[in-house]
């Protein structure tokens, strides 16, 4: 679909620009719009805007530690809730660094999650999916070897 499109990669980044651009000021509409409209339509073109600026993307090797990053997108998604969790509860229970307040909370939970979800991708998820292959390719040479054998 992305491919047939006919928009130029430079395209996606306007398109991406403005699906950012319309969350922010959708956000809080008074209107009381439904979040698929205030939130989802808004997220839907920054993805759809960067899939189809790929192209630029793969061009860069700087940009291409994005790639990277939606490898690991997974695990960010399963795993940082855990970590912003307990990073919440030092925050209030130690005065000192409860004194950064909220933008330093954010400054420190969100990479936090971030680099916390790559590395459970790179030491578990990736493990495991390389185990599950090999596991998986073993049935399937089984069963192709069990199928072609003559009954």
């Amino acid at each position: 679909l992305i491919r047939d499109h006919g928009l130029r990669p430079w395209h996606g980044l306007v398109i991406a620009a403005i699906g950012l651009t319309l969350l922010a000021l959708l956000w809080d509409f008074p209107l009381g719009w439904p979040r698929g409209i205030r939130a989802g339509l808004p997220a839907f073109l920054v993805v759809f805007g960067i899939l189809v600026s790929e192209p630029l993307w793969q061009r860069h090797e700087a940009l291409q530690q994005f790639a990277r990053l939606g490898d690991a997108s997974y695990s960010i998604y399963l795993t940082h809730f855990f970590f912003i969790i307990a990073l919440s509860r030092l925050w209030k229970t130690n005065p000192g660094v409860g004194a950064l307040g909220p933008i330093g909370y954010l400054a420190i939970a969100i990479p936090l999650g971030i680099v916390m979800g790559i590395l459970v991708h790179l030491l578990v998820e990736r493990p495991l999916l390389a185990v599950a292959r090999t596991h998986l390719g073993r049935r399937r040479a089984r069963r192709s070897g069990t199928d072609a054998a003559p009954a």
